[in-house]
């Protein structure tokens, strides 16, 4: 018996490989990036072919947790692949299944090799971090942070002022200027935010009376204050302790990934929300850990990441308000840092309540936050699917249901919030409560309806990557006068060209996906949470935003929505896989 199990423990590597290549054999034909597929499957090859892990039978029951979260990953990606094991193909068409009984096969085979990448991924993963490192550092040279800031911020401008002046603008920053220009103020686009983008494009036009350099004067700002984010990120890495070269790869990423110089210049909520976002949890790893020993000035700079990240988006305030709370709850040692969590957690409420029906500033709009039901709602109706007297009158009054086959788009909520707001939208906002309840109602009759239309509306934030445009390079058409101005130098020729690059070259898909980003930062969450160490509170924020976008996004791949995700991952990964010996 001991020589039969000890047979099958040492073939046990060679089946798991067996399962891996049909698990990346039937992802072949994805819409997906096949290369982040690639990737963790080779990393997978690797740990079994390089003896790391003593892999034995997969289900030990002292690794129970690592097997559920290895099943649920191998699971999402079998999920947002559904095409391919669910449509029976043309037999002349290589990589489609051509019966329901080869579907099956297909299906069960691919969740047993998705189990057994994942598998073999987490168990070294968590078997191998956090490295110890030796002590914090205590003194950095001056000139570093610097030289930083100024590399990075030279790179941004040099991009602004030869290439794309006077910035990025696109439909959303226009109508936040319309409101300025009327004087008339909504919350859609964060009302602050709107107030912010109004003292500066007022003092860019005061001081050069050229509206096309008051946005380029909002864009240099907001391209130094991203400067100054990533600088501050990249020396409380240096102070933690995290060894130079991951410091330099960060440096990297934040100076030279495309994604970073052409949002820094781009006119959206999102980048200062990001840049809020990542001075918040650097201070917060400062002030908690004691490195630097800059205390005032880490707390000013908490103090500013809050308030921009509060401000800059309707949701900021309940994501703070959450990380508050945990760290009132899990993470209790600094007092002074808990009193002012609590203070701008209040501070934000009144600013983002209070404050703006004072200012009879319009509220932002209740069906942006139900994206997801809606398009349930509505695949339901554009299949067909049987619906009571009661649910065809309810629906009845606020969109016509015959219009709603054509106008259902699987991956974008836009088409069916229109038709929701365009009959009668005062019933639908004083009737919320029957609205749920036929949610529900339709939800328990039409499960799997409710699962596809999830999927297709939230993929993009927990599978692979998509080919999407991540950023804008533009200026919409205006009434204003903002146009682009001509760049025909070598320098911009080199920028087009490496931008242009980056959107081809499969070496930037990583780079760009979304879910592998997700992927990463939460197996660095749950690192932390199983060490109990309180690093898993910088990668809160992040996971708060993207679980919001799997029940409110309204597109299903928008990187400028988990840009706060890009930014923070250089030091989320670094702590977790890096633990000083205080």
């Amino acid at each position: 018996m001991q020589k039969v199990t000890s047979f099958l423990c040492k073939m046990m590597p060679c089946v798991q490989i067996c399962f891996i290549v049909v698990w990346l054999s039937n992802l072949a034909m994805t819409d997906a990036f096949i290369s982040v597929y690639a990737l963790i499957a080779f990393g997978a090859f690797y740990l079994l072919t390089s003896k790391r892990e003593s892999t034995g039978f997969p289900f030990r029951w002292k690794n129970a947790w690592i097997d559920v979260l290895a099943f649920l990953f191998s699971a999402g990606v079998l999920l947002a692949n559904y095409p391919l094991f669910t449509t029976i193909g043309d037999p002349a068409v290589i990589g489609r299944s051509t019966s329901i009984l080869m579907n099956c096969i297909n299906t069960v085979f691919t969740l047993t090799g998705g189990f057994f990448v994942f598998r073999t991924i987490f168990v070294w993963f968590y078997s191998s971090f956090p490295k110890k490192l030796s002590t914090f550092p205590t003194e950095i040279n001056k000139l570093l942070p610097i030289a930083v800031f100024f590399s990075i911020a030279l790179i941004n401008m040099v991009h602004l002022f030869l290439v794309e002046f006077p910035g990025n603008v696109t439909e959303d920053p226009f109508t936040q200027i319309s409101e300025i220009v009327a004087g008339s103020y909504s919350n859609f686009n964060t009302f602050w935010h709107t107030s912010l983008l109004r003292i500066v494009l007022f003092t860019g036009y005061n001081l050069f009376s050229d509206v096309n350099y008051a946005i380029g004067f909002f864009c240099a700002i907001q391209s130094l204050l991203m400067a100054f984010a990533f600088t501050y990120c990249l020396i409380t890495m240096l102070y933690y302790g995290v060894p130079k070269i991951v410091v330099a790869i960060s440096y990297m990423i934040f100076a030279f990934v495309p994604y970073n110089i052409a949002l820094s210049i781009t006119i959206w909520k999102d980048v200062l929300y990001a840049g809020g976002c990542l001075l918040m949890i650097s201070s917060w790893l400062r002030i908690y850990k004691n490195l630097g020993r800059h205390l005032i000035f880490d707390y000013i700079v908490f103090v500013f990441g809050s308030l921009l990240f509060l401000l800059s988006r309707t949701n900021g305030w309940i994501v703070y308000l959450v990380f508050a709370l945990c760290n009132l709850l899990f993470v209790r040692n600094n007092k002074k840092l808990l009193a002012t969590m609590a203070f701008f957690s209040v501070i934000g409420w009144f600013l983002l309540n209070p404050a703006l029906s004072m200012l009879n500033v319009q509220d932002s709009d209740p069906v942006e936050s139900f994206s997801v039901p809606i398009q349930q709602v509505s695949r339901v109706i554009a299949q067909g699917k049987e619906l009571t007297v009661e649910e065809e009158q309810l629906l009845s009054r606020v969109i016509d249901l015959e219009d709603v086959p054509d106008l259902y788009t699987e991956w974008l909520s836009d088409p069916m919030k229109v038709e929701f707001r365009s009959k009668d939208y005062d019933f639908l906002c004083s009737h919320l409560g029957d609205f749920g309840r036929l949610w529900l109602n339709l939800g328990l009759r039409y499960p799997t309806v409710y699962v596809v239309a999830w999927v297709e509306q939230t993929k993009g934030y927990w599978n692979a990557g998509y080919d999407v445009a991540l950023y804008s390079e533009t200026v919409t058409e205006n009434p204003y006068g903002v146009v682009k101005s001509s760049s025909g130098n070598v320098i911009s020729a080199l920028f087009g060209l490496y931008f242009g690059l980056s959107r081809h070259i499969i070496f930037f898909e990583p780079l760009h996906s979304i879910g592998l980003h997700v992927w990463i930062m939460l197996l660095c969450f749950l690192l932390n949470i199983v060490r109990k160490r309180e690093e898993w509170v910088l990668a809160l924020p992040s996971l708060l935003i993207v679980i919001g976008l799997c029940f409110g996004t309204p597109v299903y791949y928008c990187f400028r929505y988990v840009y706060p995700l890009f930014v923070s991952i250089p030091l989320i990964v670094s702590t977790a896989l890096f633990q000083p010996e205080s």
